[in-house]
């Protein structure tokens, strides 16, 4: 009785550290058994800005110069720009948060926490104080800056449905629970990223798949990608070799070691239209034909010249 009363005290006081991080903000958590109506559609993301697009590798230490508001659709998901608040907790709190997670219709909306001491935040709030429900914490592998081929964060699945308790709803038998909540928004210290989920499995807490963050090669990655979708229940989407994946770790249940796994593709800003080539892009051979000896004009210079460096 003493054990179950500790815990309980401190899980109230958790929630109370993270209610406070939410501003007052109400949570709710989706019906996992709510379906699509024959005639419903899912609404599509949209109306993202275009006169501004937060960098896929940024300055280290610097915050954004531009700070993107919620769009109309965002709002209807009820996000709220938290680039403002990583950097308040970042630099008044803890320099270990490093991000801010919000997945609409589960109640996720948490600091991310970043350290090299391996499981603290298992065990640790995002103020670095010791809670039994711990953090949300990003793998000391995985990078924001610039954006990973693959972040991985992790969480507990809290029986009261806090941290990552309710990712296990994407694992049900409701097909259309995925469709109707498929959106995340990651916020860091550098910029506002959105994903989309595209793949939800069970798997053994020592396989290796989806804590991979380092390829060898476009092509490894491009295999990584299709295997990870081919072990969901989703398999919608296809894959380059300049996307980004975003997973989600947390424990399925206590009587197995087994983990709910999650990945999402980064859909904005979509990295296939940034300029931004793979980590490990191919050095194209210069062509042997001479250069012009022709000087430009003013009038035929481009506004803009996107230029990449090898080597």
């Amino acid at each position: 009785g003493y054990t179950v009363a500790i815990k309980k005290i401190d899980d109230s006081t958790a929630a109370g550290i993270y209610n406070a991080v939410n501003e007052g903000r109400t949570l709710t958590a989706a019906d996992p058994d709510a379906t699509l109506a024959p005639d419903q559609t899912v609404q599509e993301w949209n109306d993202f800005p275009t006169d501004y697009i937060p960098p896929l590798d940024a300055v280290e230490d610097e915050k954004p110069s531009t700070i993107i508001p919620p769009t109309q659709s965002d709002k209807e998901y009820g996000y709220v720009n938290q680039v403002e608040t990583i950097w308040k907790l970042h630099e008044e709190v803890n320099p270990d948060v490093v991000a801010f997670i919000y997945v609409p219709g589960l109640k996720i909306s948490y600091p991310v926490c970043q350290t090299g001491e391996g499981s603290y935040y298992e065990t640790h709030d995002y103020e670095g104080n010791p809670r039994k429900a711990g953090a949300i914490f990003k793998s000391d592998k995985s990078s924001i800056n610039p954006i990973g081929r693959n972040i991985v964060i992790h969480g507990h699945n809290m029986k009261d449905e806090t941290m990552f308790g309710n990712l296990k709803n994407y694992v049900g038998n409701n097909s259309d629970f995925i469709k109707m909540n498929n959106r995340i928004y990651l916020d860091t210290l550098y910029g506002s990223y959105r994903y989309e989920i595209f793949a939800a499995y069970i798997v053994d807490k020592d396989a290796e798949e989806y804590r991979t963050v380092g390829f060898a090669s476009d092509d490894s990655f491009l295999n990584w990608c299709n295997t990870i979708q081919s072990m969901g229940k989703y398999n919608s989407t296809t894959f380059t070799a300049n996307d980004r994946i975003l997973t989600l770790s947390t424990c399925h249940d206590s009587a197995t070691d087994n983990r709910t796994i999650i990945h999402a593709k980064l859909v904005w800003p979509d990295p296939n239209q940034t300029g931004t080539e793979s980590p490990s892009a191919t050095t194209q051979t210069p062509s042997a034909t001479a250069p012009s000896t022709t000087a430009p004009t003013e009038s035929n210079l481009p506004d803009k010249v996107r230029v990449s460096l090898s080597n």
